[in-house]
């Protein structure tokens, strides 16, 4: 990192951290701040990019709109396979292909259904 910072001309300057985040343990914000120490002044900016989420492109907003339009699809697909003695399977098919269908691809997060004696095991 000190060498990407110094290649970049930012030797003596002002720094910002995000240290209030997942992907930045403990142990290497020490670290990060030692190897930085006599480099550049560091400060924490951890309240800057959630400041920054806050706004949305309109680009943004067309992709979640999209997304919310072909969760509700998926969520009909998925009811009108429900019932007694539905294979999960089945369901989950049908909630994938619409957002296949849809012009989408695999979620982030898979979808989470459970049903009978194992429905707290909860398949995805």
């Amino acid at each position: 990192m000190k060498d990407l910072l110094f290649d970049l001309d930012l030797l003596g300057s002002r720094l910002s951290v995000e240290y209030d985040t997942h992907g930045l343990s403990g142990r290497n914000s020490r670290l990060l701040d030692e190897s930085l120490r006599s480099f550049a002044e560091l400060r924490d900016a951890s309240n800057l990019i959630p400041r920054l989420r806050v706004v949305k492109s309109p680009a943004k907003i067309a992709y979640v709109r999209k997304a919310a339009e072909l969760a509700d699809k998926a969520y009909r697909a998925g009811e009108a396979e429900i019932r007694a003695g539905a294979d999960e399977g089945h369901i989950l098919a049908a909630m994938q292909g619409a957002v296949l269908a849809g012009g989408s691809d695999y979620p982030g997060n898979e979808f989470i259904i459970g049903s009978g004696m194992d429905a707290l095991l909860c398949r995805y």
